[in-house]
């Protein structure tokens, strides 16, 4: 690694970016609305690189304001795995802005969790994968007032503030996030109780499978039933077209929605995926 240059990453750089993420072995991709390389021109985005071109790179700017996840490590040679990362996760930690943000990574592959520690990245908790089929029926709504409909896009400001009420800073997503989300998605509805919003859930599927991507409730009206009339009415959906797999994803600390998610049928896949949160050493003296 000694003849290895560090530098920024441009958008002049998609066209070798794009064939160097196609060939690796080693390619860390954050679960994101955004194409890894629609994040080229946003900083930090480091690259290093020899005369014989890409060799390793680290993407993680900042969305929503405030959390800068890892979207995005790549390494070229197994052997340059560790320096590799070391050498750009400090790269990109330094040139974050004051106040620095909080530095996260979500590791999809056991390569990536070995690598997290040796840069003060801390486990705080995993990602728990459950699924449901149409075996289990699905659970039954709430009884009372709350009534679902189709979100729209102009109901997109009302899903965000619920998105920021209901999901801790580092779960949350930014405007553009949502939108993407949204406009990516299978089918959304949205909860309503005597005419204000009240919950949401946003799901992608294909013709078989399906996987609940978003589901917020206002946190000051939990546990009244929003979040199983929003499930229940997804799972009717789904079972009623033919899709046998539904799939969601919660933090292993989230014990109210794993509680509801296994209430409605859901069992756990067994697939865990540990989140890391950079912790900034303590100052001398």
């Amino acid at each position: 690694m000694d003849s290895w240059s560090l530098r920024q990453a441009t958008l002049a750089d998609y066209p070798a970016l794009a064939r160097f993420l196609q060939v690796q072995a080693y390619v860390h991709r954050h679960l994101d609305w955004r194409p890894t390389l629609d994040w080229l021109g946003f900083q930090p985005f480091y690259l290093l690189e020899d005369s014989a071109g890409i060799r390793a790179v680290l993407g993680c700017p900042q969305d929503p304001p405030g959390v800068a996840w890892v979207r995005v490590f790549a390494c070229a040679e197994e052997s340059h795995l560790r320096p590799a990362w070391e050498q750009l996760f400090t790269a990109a930690r330094q040139a974050l802005p004051e106040p620095r943000p909080t530095l996260a990574l979500l590791a999809l592959y056991e390569w990536m969790a070995d690598l997290a520690p040796g840069v003060g990245l801390h486990k705080t908790q995993d990602i728990v994968v459950l699924e449901w089929n149409q075996r289990v029926p699905p659970i039954a709504a709430a009884q009372g007032e709350v009534h679902v409909e189709l979100i729209r896009l102009t109901d997109l400001p009302a899903v965000l503030e619920l998105d920021q009420q209901a999901f801790g800073s580092l779960w949350q997503l930014s405007a553009d996030s949502l939108e993407r989300c949204f406009r990516q998605a299978g089918y959304a509805t949205l909860a309503w109780l005597d005419g204000q919003p009240v919950g949401y859930q946003i799901s992608t599927h294909t013709s078989y499978a399906a996987h609940l991507a978003r589901l917020a409730v206002r946190p000051d009206l939990q546990r009244r039933g929003i979040g199983a009339t929003l499930l229940g009415e997804l799972q009717t959906h789904y079972q009623n077209r033919g899709v046998w797999r539904l799939t969601v994803n919660t933090q292993s600390d989230n014990h109210a929605s794993l509680s509801l998610y296994h209430r409605a049928g859901f069992r756990e896949t067994g697939d865990r995926f540990p989140v890391f949160v950079y912790t900034e050493p303590p100052s001398e003296g």
